[in-house]
Order: C-alpha cells, then sequence, then structure tokens
C-alpha cells in the first residue's frame, strides 16, 4: 500500500462543524460503503483530505467505498471526527438493530432532573389552579 505523503496545499481540517444526521437514513443504506460515502459527501470533504488524514491510498479508500476491504476501527473514529459526523458507526449500529444516543454525564442527568421536577411542579400549580378557580366559581 502506498503511503500518502502531506500536501502543503491540502490542510487537514479537523474542527468541522458536527452534523446531526438522521439515523434512519444512514442505518437504511445497503452497504457500509454507502455509510462512508454518506459521511463524506454529508461534510463535504475531499477524498483527498479523508486518504491523509488516514495515511491511506487512493486505491485503498475505493476499497473501503466498494466493501472489498475492511476499515479499522481508528480509521472510524479519524473519518468520523474529521468528517464531523457519525455516519459509520450509525450504519453498524442499526444493522445490528440499535439506535445511537449520546451518553449522559452526570451534569446533564442532574439538569434533566431538575427539569423534570419543574415540569412535574407546573402540572400541579396548574391543578391546583384550576381547582381554586372552579370553587370560587
Amino acid at each position: 500500500m502506498e503511503q500518502v505523503t502531506e500536501q502543503p496545499e491540502l490542510q487537514l481540517m479537523w474542527a468541522r462543524d458536527w452534523v446531526e444526521l438522521i439515523q434512519a437514513d444512514v442505518g437504511d443504506l445497503p452497504t457500509f460503503g454507502d455509510a462512508l460515502d454518506k459521511c463524506q459527501r454529508a461534510a463535504k470533504v475531499p477524498a483527498k483530505e479523508i486518504m491523509l488524514a488516514l495515511s491511506i491510498d487512493e486505491a485503498t479508500w475505493s476499497r473501503y467505498k466498494s466493501n472489498n476491504a475492511a476499515i479499522s476501527g481508528a480509521n472510524i473514529k479519524k473519518l468520523e471526527k474529521l468528517c464531523g459526523n457519525d455516519a459509520p458507526t450509525i450504519w453498524l449500529a442499526w444493522q445490528g438493530g440499535k439506535e445511537l444516543r449520546v451518553r449522559e454525564d452526570e451534569k446533564d442527568r442532574r439538569i434533566r432532573e431538575l427539569e423534570d421536577e419543574i415540569a412535574k411542579k407546573d402540572s400541579q400549580h396548574e391543578y391546583l389552579v384550576g381547582v381554586l378557580k372552579e370553587i370560587k366559581g
């Protein structure tokens, strides 16, 4: 396999904005190669930039996309980071009958719990206001 050398005119852009993809659109793609293609197209990343980031040549990238070679987990992570979406991981999850969701950290869990408490109290408040209005009737 021929290694791609860094080209001065080609700058890797690792700080792309994250693109949220509709999981069903990715999961329903027929092949993993289609998911790789979707990942690239959604971000509008040139193939040369991907090949440079993954340290692969054009033939290898073509084999990945045509399902004639396996891409490593490390390269999937690099691709997703570069492209700012997780199409390959979504596709793999859907093939196993799963969906992806963002893990909730302790802070986010606490925020969700507090929001739920507020919603419950708002509902109780509205109910009590309605009861009082009926009593005053």
